[in-house]
């Protein structure tokens, strides 16, 4: 189950009365999202999230699945602007990875 709701999604997009294939779409990759966060925060089964935990992973699912939506329809790693053209890191990742780390369950050895 995804961190936000398709509905939320749709609000931070401005979409405001998605089809039902956008709507479908918004939820594919709000799972796509929260599947990242689960694998980055690695959480036992029985943890407990405090309300600030639970609206870290709320604002990053929203933010990442945004970013998804984003990439879909727009060249990967390149912004087109007026100014000329922006090239976007490769990993974009690590931004959402690095605001997880106060919620992490475990961490590896390297």
């Amino acid at each position: 189950m995804a961190y936000a709701d398709a509905t939320e999604l749709a609000r931070v997009l401005s979409i405001r009365s998605p089809t039902t294939a956008q709507t479908a779409a918004l939820e594919r990759k709000l799972d796509a999202a929260t599947g990242e966060i689960d694998k980055e925060i690695d959480l036992d089964a029985d943890a407990t999230l405090t309300v600030e935990d639970q609206a870290t992973l709320e604002d990053v699912c929203l933010r990442r699945a945004a970013e998804l939506w984003w990439l879909d329809t727009n060249n990967m790693g390149v912004l087109a602007g007026d100014m000329g053209a922006t090239y976007l890191p490769k990993n974009s990742w690590e931004k959402y990875a690095s605001e997880l780390a106060h919620v992490k369950g475990q961490w590896g050895l390297a």
